[in-house]
Formats: structure tokens, sequence, C-alpha cells
């Protein structure tokens, strides 16, 4: 009796195989440890311990499913070919946090424009961004945000949930300057000088058209999906900043 036959003789006992079913597989699993040998790059020793790895997962599938058992091998084989080629795949797509660094700058210059609500401001007469944890001059009124400018190098992203599909649920935050505009009477910018910037003095006969910044720290909810390089950042809220930006990781 040949070595080969022993071994099929050996497999069809401890598997509970016909000797020709285990000769077949015998057969398949010299060309399918050839192939990881080339595909994987890994010793031929290492590719028949792959091979031999898998004959138990294959006998408890093939029971579970009422099906042969070179049929299962050949589904987890197939199986597993397919998470090779994903990962493959995979390894070439952005991280989430390379994509939300992307997605942050386009959030940021999202919220130009958009009005401000501040701590102390009736929510049904005021409406706009919640920025209560900023100290926003109780003189200038209709404040709006002129310009966000992240420092992308202080981003932080707060997983909270992966989901089916390679979706990721979490937070964002980021520390950044905000350049806020809106209005305040004229007669009280020159008290107020040192603390604002008056982009138009006489906007009409009452009213300035001034600017200020502050340091804040923005936080955004934030769903990614790096295989299909999308990225969805919905704002939450901003509060104060104590400690300065690095001004070469601000953008723009």
């Amino acid at each position: 009796m040949s070595t080969k036959n022993n071994a099929a003789k050996r497999l069809a006992r401890e598997f509970n195989l016909s000797y020709a079913e285990a000769v077949g597989i015998l057969r398949e699993d010299v060309e399918f440890a050839e192939q990881l040998f080339d595909e994987l790059e890994i010793s031929m020793d290492q590719a028949r311990a792959m091979v031999v790895a898998d004959y138990p997962l294959a006998r408890k599938r093939a029971d579970e499913q009422g099906i042969s058992f070179r049929r299962s091998l050949a589904q987890i084989r197939d199986e597993q070919a397919r998470q090779r080629r994903f990962g493959n795949a995979a390894a070439s797509f952005p991280t989430v946090e390379q994509l939300l660094r992307k997605a942050l700058v386009g959030a940021c210059d999202d919220l130009t424009d958009e009005a401000v609500h501040r701590d102390g401001e009736d929510n049904y007469e005021v409406h706009g961004l919640d920025f209560d944890g900023v100290d926003v001059p109780y003189y200038v009124e209709e404040v709006e945000v002129d310009v966000a400018t992240p420092g992308l190098d202080t981003m932080i992203w707060n997983q909270a949930e992966e989901l089916e599909g390679e979706t990721y649920i979490g937070t964002v935050e980021v520390h950044a300057e905000v350049s806020f505009a809106g209005f305040m009477y004229r007669g009280d910018t020159y008290a107020h000088e040192d603390e604002i910037t008056v982009l138009k003095a006489d906007w009409n006969e009452r009213t300035s058209y001034v600017s200020f910044r502050r340091q804040v720290i923005l936080e955004f909810n934030a769903t990614v999906i790096p295989g299909a390089e999308s990225v969805e950042l919905e704002f939450i809220s901003a509060t104060a900043d104590e400690l300065p930006v690095d001004p070469h990781s601000i953008v723009g």
C-alpha cells in the first residue's frame, strides 16, 4: 500500500469519509497547497498546515448542513478566498481617521453663514448652532459663523459602534478657530474696540457690522464607511477651547 493510499485511509477514518472521497480530496489539496504557496508567498509546510486546518470545520459544517465533506470544504475555501481578496482591497481604502480629517474641512465650511445660538437665549426665539459653551459677546446681535478653520492635527475620533457592512458610528472633536460676524449699536463699538473688529461702521444709522474670534472645540456626530469612502458629519455643539491651536495644524 502506498503512502498516498495510507494517507487517504487515515483521512477517511478520522473524518468519516469514504475511501474514494478521501483520495479525491487529497489530490485536490496538493493543488490547493501549491496555490496558497504562490499566492501568499509562504513555505510549502505552512501551506499544507493551512490545508489540513480546514478539515475539522468542514466536518462540522457538513454534519450541520447535511452536505458532503467535500462540498463543505469547497465552500469554506471559497469564503476564505473572498476574504483574502476583500482584505487586499480594504488595504487600499483610506482609514477612518483619514476620511474624517478630509470631511472635517467641508463640515466646517458648511458652518459658514449659519446662525449661532448662545447660552441664555430662548430656543423658541433664536434658532441656530449650539454655541452655548462659547463666550459670545452679549452686545453683538444676529451672530453668525463667518469662517471656521479646524486644526486637523487636534482631531479626536470617539468610535461608539461598528455596524454590519464596515460602518463606523461615533463622534469626532476638533479644535478650531472660528470667526463670527454680527451687528451692534454704533455708539457701543468704541467701548469694545479691544474685543471686536469693525467691518462696516455705518451699516445703517444705528448699527455697525462687526466680527470677533474664538478658539473652540467643535463636536460632530459621524458615520463612516471606509470602503465607500463615505462620511456623514452632523454638528452637535461647540465649547470654549482654553488652549491655543498650533497655527501649523490649521488648514486653509
